[in-house]
């Protein structure tokens, strides 16, 4: 079993010519706690996009557990979390409601 929960090696992203991301490498053991720290632009939301599959890098690869982003089995991909930003919840929902309205996006 791979002791690496996450893993950039060398990812690259830009957006109309501008790199975001520049040969982004580093790894997340299993089991930890990991911030990305930095400026306004620096690549943070962009990294974490590509993780999650929302964009692809230009070059480079990602892997979670062991296995490709692009390859993630449906198990694996539901194990992955991410609010962006940006979250907001309906305020016209109850909880109830938007617990209902999510859960048609998974199959558990």
């Amino acid at each position: 079993m791979d002791a690496t929960a996450v893993r950039f090696d060398e990812v690259t992203r830009a957006f109309d010519g501008v790199r975001a991301l520049d040969r982004l490498t580093f790894s997340v053991p299993r089991g930890s706690v990991t911030a990305l720290l930095g400026r306004n632009g620096a690549g943070k939301t962009t990294a974490l996009r590509c993780l999650v599959g929302l964009l692809r890098s230009d070059a480079g690869t990602i892997e979670v557990l062991g296995s490709p982003v692009a390859a993630l089995d449906e198990e694996t991909r539901a194990a992955v979390g991410y609010v962006s930003e940006r979250q907001q919840l309906d305020p016209r929902l109850t909880v109830s409601e938007t617990l209902a309205f999510t859960r048609a996006f998974y199959s558990t």
